[in-house]
């Protein structure tokens, strides 16, 4: 299994995230964050092994209970988590190729320093006829206090995700959220 770590990862480390995500630690579970994690789930219709790639504070893990629960993320937070949780990036996932049922990216994608590359990896860890799912808010501008690496609009993602993985199904809601399924 390959590892790719960018000098970008490995600078951008030690200042970036534990400056600006540090401080969202605390505000990772509210209700709409919830609703999105029950959302995505519910549309991928996925049960078995999932990985969910910049998990946080485990956002799917109450909710996937069919199977494994796996976690990823760059930040360890001040508690133990009670999952089975990775330090680490998505565009370098620590894990056997085909070990997922699902894959899901949830508030997470626009945060990746290099988004093809955790597209390539997400792909390499699904099983066959596995999920990817991926949720975030559209944005085609900064707002105050982002932190967010890219902004996309709604061609701009799906033609982004087709290019690694087959979209199978995308829908932007009126508070300007897209879904996306894709299917390796």
């Amino acid at each position: 299994m390959e590892k790719y770590v960018s000098w970008r990862q490995k600078y951008l480390w030690k200042g970036y995230f534990e400056k600006f995500f540090g401080a969202l630690t605390g505000k990772i579970d509210s209700n709409r964050d919830l609703a999105i994690h029950r959302e995505i789930y519910k549309r991928v219709g996925v049960s078995g092994d999932i990985l969910e790639v910049g998990c946080g504070a485990g956002g799917l893990k109450n909710i996937a209970t069919d199977g494994l629960y796996a976690g990823i993320d760059p930040i360890q937070y001040d508690r133990k988590p009670d999952f089975r949780f990775c330090q680490g990036f998505a565009e370098s996932l620590p894990y056997y190729d085909a070990s997922f049922d699902a894959v899901f990216m949830v508030a997470s994608f626009d945060y990746f320093f290099e988004p093809h590359m955790a597209l390539r990896e997400a792909k390499r860890v699904l099983r066959p006829g596995g999920s990817l799912g991926i949720a975030l808010t559209l944005r085609e501008k900064d707002e105050e206090g982002d932190v967010q690496f890219y902004r996309y609009t709604e061609k701009s993602l799906i033609d982004l995700v087709n290019a690694e993985i087959s979209v199978h199904s995308s829908e932007v809601n009126s508070q300007n959220l897209i879904f996306i399924q894709a299917k390796k």
